[in-house]
């Protein structure tokens, strides 16, 4: 599991007459919707005031995947204003995603190495005798 940290800074942003701008992302990848904090949350928003820094952090887990993968992702940021959601900013990134290997698929790689380098000694070995004689 990776965890992203995405920050944003509210610039001028209105706030309401609490003194709150509430903002979500939506995050694609490939171009299908992937996280839609406003829909598949409880708290649907989170606040940065007008001249704050505010970061926000997601677990991501990993992705199912035989074989490494690039993913073409994009993260929108929405600001929540008088019930309306209005699109503010996107950032757009690419995204190499590793092959995941099983525990015991890493164990018989492990005997396979170990295999291996045995019979590269075994054979040095063996060389190094016949030199001698």
């Amino acid at each position: 599991m990776d965890t992203w940290t995405v920050t944003v800074h509210n610039a001028n942003c209105s706030e309401n007459d609490q003194g709150e701008a509430q903002f979500f992302f939506r995050m694609y990848a490939d171009d299908e919707l992937w996280l839609d904090e406003f829909k598949q949350t409880p708290y649907k928003t989170w606040n940065c005031s007008k001249g704050s820094t505010v970061s926000e952090s997601y677990n991501i887990v990993g992705w199912d995947t035989t074989q490494p993968v690039t993913h073409d992702m994009r993260i929108e940021l929405y600001w929540y204003h008088n019930g309306t959601a209005v699109l503010e900013d996107t950032k757009s990134f690419t995204i190499d995603v590793t092959l995941h290997i099983n525990l015991q698929h890493i164990i018989a790689t492990g005997y396979l190495i170990a295999y291996i380098i045995a019979c590269i000694l075994l054979f040095s070995y063996d060389y190094a005798e016949s030199l001698e004689e």
